[in-house]
Protein backbone atom coordinates (compact mmCIF):
# COMPACT_ATOMS: atom_id res chain seq x y z
CA UNK A 1 0.00 0.00 0.00
CA UNK A 2 2.73 2.40 -0.54
CA UNK A 3 0.92 4.19 -2.95
CA UNK A 4 -1.45 5.34 0.22
CA UNK A 5 1.69 7.13 1.86
CA UNK A 6 1.31 10.43 0.27
CA UNK A 7 -2.28 10.74 1.17
CA UNK A 8 -2.11 9.78 4.80
CA UNK A 9 1.47 12.47 5.31
CA UNK A 10 -1.20 14.89 4.03
CA UNK A 11 -4.54 13.90 5.65
CA UNK A 12 -4.91 17.59 7.27
CA UNK A 13 -4.45 19.31 3.93
CA UNK A 14 -6.37 16.47 2.15
CA UNK A 15 -9.40 17.52 4.31
CA UNK A 16 -9.33 21.07 4.11
CA UNK A 17 -8.43 20.88 0.13
CA UNK A 18 -12.07 18.79 0.51
CA UNK A 19 -13.71 21.25 2.83
CA UNK A 20 -12.42 24.12 0.65
CA UNK A 21 -13.76 22.85 -2.48
CA UNK A 22 -17.35 21.65 -0.84
CA UNK A 23 -17.69 25.47 0.09
CA UNK A 24 -17.95 26.15 -4.04
CA UNK A 25 -21.34 25.26 -4.04
CA UNK A 26 -22.72 26.73 -1.23
CA UNK A 27 -21.42 30.31 -3.15
CA UNK A 28 -23.97 29.38 -5.79
CA UNK A 29 -27.61 29.70 -5.85
CA UNK A 30 -29.71 28.73 -3.97
CA UNK A 31 -27.73 29.07 -0.65
CA UNK A 32 -25.56 32.99 -2.73
CA UNK A 33 -23.11 32.87 0.42
CA UNK A 34 -20.40 34.25 -2.27
CA UNK A 35 -18.15 35.43 -0.06
CA UNK A 36 -17.36 31.52 0.35
CA UNK A 37 -15.99 31.23 -2.92
CA UNK A 38 -13.47 33.93 -2.03
CA UNK A 39 -12.40 31.85 1.22
CA UNK A 40 -12.32 28.99 -0.66
CA UNK A 41 -9.79 29.95 -3.40
CA UNK A 42 -7.44 31.78 -0.86
CA UNK A 43 -7.57 28.45 1.12
CA UNK A 44 -6.98 26.29 -2.09
CA UNK A 45 -4.29 28.69 -2.98
CA UNK A 46 -2.68 28.45 0.11
CA UNK A 47 -2.42 24.80 -0.34
CA UNK A 48 -0.76 25.37 -3.27
CA UNK A 49 1.82 27.94 -1.95
CA UNK A 50 5.31 26.17 -2.24
CA UNK A 51 4.09 22.79 -2.47
CA UNK A 52 5.89 20.32 -5.09
CA UNK A 53 3.71 19.59 -8.72
CA UNK A 54 2.45 16.32 -6.62
CA UNK A 55 1.09 17.43 -4.06
CA UNK A 56 -0.63 20.42 -5.20
CA UNK A 57 -1.71 18.07 -7.45
CA UNK A 58 -3.11 15.64 -5.29
CA UNK A 59 -4.37 18.79 -2.97
CA UNK A 60 -6.48 19.98 -5.93
CA UNK A 61 -8.01 16.42 -6.81
CA UNK A 62 -9.49 16.60 -3.32
CA UNK A 63 -10.26 20.01 -3.64
CA UNK A 64 -12.45 18.87 -7.05
CA UNK A 65 -13.68 15.74 -5.24
CA UNK A 66 -14.91 18.46 -2.80
CA UNK A 67 -16.54 20.34 -5.00
CA UNK A 68 -17.98 18.29 -7.49
CA UNK A 69 -19.12 16.28 -4.95
CA UNK A 70 -21.66 18.57 -3.02
CA UNK A 71 -22.08 20.40 -6.17
CA UNK A 72 -23.14 17.62 -8.68
CA UNK A 73 -24.73 15.49 -6.32
CA UNK A 74 -28.18 15.65 -8.40
CA UNK A 75 -26.28 13.55 -11.15
CA UNK A 76 -26.99 9.99 -8.99
CA UNK A 77 -30.46 11.75 -8.37
CA UNK A 78 -31.14 11.75 -11.99
CA UNK A 79 -29.04 8.07 -12.95
CA UNK A 80 -31.18 6.84 -10.48
CA UNK A 81 -34.57 8.03 -10.34
CA UNK A 82 -34.83 8.98 -13.71
CA UNK A 83 -32.76 6.43 -15.65
CA UNK A 84 -34.36 3.71 -13.17
CA UNK A 85 -30.39 2.56 -13.17
CA UNK A 86 -29.59 0.43 -10.02
CA UNK A 87 -28.07 1.78 -7.12
CA UNK A 88 -24.86 0.19 -7.27
CA UNK A 89 -24.34 1.35 -10.63
CA UNK A 90 -25.91 4.69 -10.19
CA UNK A 91 -23.45 5.06 -7.06
CA UNK A 92 -20.37 3.65 -9.13
CA UNK A 93 -20.73 6.31 -11.92
CA UNK A 94 -21.72 9.42 -10.06
CA UNK A 95 -18.36 8.71 -8.23
CA UNK A 96 -16.34 8.04 -11.27
CA UNK A 97 -18.14 11.44 -12.51
CA UNK A 98 -16.56 13.56 -9.57
CA UNK A 99 -13.53 12.05 -9.85
CA UNK A 100 -13.00 12.35 -13.48
CA UNK A 101 -13.57 16.40 -13.27
CA UNK A 102 -11.86 16.44 -10.10
CA UNK A 103 -8.57 15.36 -12.60
CA UNK A 104 -9.10 19.08 -14.39
CA UNK A 105 -8.53 20.73 -10.34
CA UNK A 106 -5.68 18.13 -10.42
CA UNK A 107 -4.07 18.97 -13.93
CA UNK A 108 -4.39 23.05 -12.57
CA UNK A 109 -2.90 22.14 -9.19
CA UNK A 110 0.22 19.72 -10.99
CA UNK A 111 0.95 23.03 -13.40
CA UNK A 112 0.79 25.54 -10.30
CA UNK A 113 3.23 23.59 -8.66
CA UNK A 114 5.53 22.39 -11.68
CA UNK A 115 6.33 25.28 -13.37
CA UNK A 116 6.18 27.10 -9.52
CA UNK A 117 4.06 29.60 -10.65
CA UNK A 118 3.00 30.71 -7.00
CA UNK A 119 6.23 33.56 -7.46
CA UNK A 120 3.62 35.03 -8.65
CA UNK A 121 0.41 33.90 -7.72
CA UNK A 122 -2.01 36.78 -8.33
CA UNK A 123 -1.73 36.85 -11.75
CA UNK A 124 -1.60 33.10 -12.44
CA UNK A 125 -3.86 31.73 -9.98
CA UNK A 126 -6.41 33.65 -11.43
CA UNK A 127 -5.59 32.93 -15.02
CA UNK A 128 -5.35 29.31 -14.22
CA UNK A 129 -8.54 28.88 -12.83
CA UNK A 130 -10.16 30.93 -16.02
CA UNK A 131 -8.47 28.81 -18.46
CA UNK A 132 -8.93 25.43 -16.48
CA UNK A 133 -12.90 26.82 -16.80
CA UNK A 134 -12.81 27.16 -20.39
CA UNK A 135 -11.25 23.52 -20.60
CA UNK A 136 -13.78 22.52 -18.54
CA UNK A 137 -16.66 23.97 -20.60
CA UNK A 138 -15.33 22.50 -23.28
CA UNK A 139 -13.72 19.15 -23.21
CA UNK A 140 -16.18 16.01 -23.97
CA UNK A 141 -18.61 18.34 -24.67
CA UNK A 142 -18.31 20.60 -21.96
CA UNK A 143 -19.80 20.70 -18.51
CA UNK A 144 -21.48 24.35 -17.73
CA UNK A 145 -22.05 24.03 -13.82
CA UNK A 146 -20.16 25.08 -10.99
CA UNK A 147 -18.65 28.09 -12.96
CA UNK A 148 -17.47 30.83 -10.00
CA UNK A 149 -19.08 33.87 -12.02
CA UNK A 150 -22.78 32.68 -11.79
CA UNK A 151 -22.08 33.16 -7.98
CA UNK A 152 -20.86 36.86 -8.80
CA UNK A 153 -23.94 37.78 -10.66
CA UNK A 154 -25.86 39.69 -8.16
CA UNK A 155 -22.98 41.09 -6.13
CA UNK A 156 -20.85 44.16 -6.91
CA UNK A 157 -17.91 42.03 -8.15
CA UNK A 158 -19.92 41.53 -10.85
CA UNK A 159 -19.78 44.98 -12.11
CA UNK A 160 -15.57 44.55 -12.99
CA UNK A 161 -16.17 42.25 -15.46
CA UNK A 162 -19.72 42.69 -17.28
CA UNK A 163 -20.50 40.35 -20.02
Amino acid sequence: MKFLSPIRQNKKRLIAATLYGALIPLSLAPFNLYPLSIISLLGLLHLWKNASAASAALSGWFFGLGMYGAGVSWIYVSIHDFAYTPVLISIITTLGFVGGLALLTAAQGFLYGRFNLHRASLLTFPALWVLFEWLRSWLLTGFPWLYLGYGMIDTPLSSFAPV
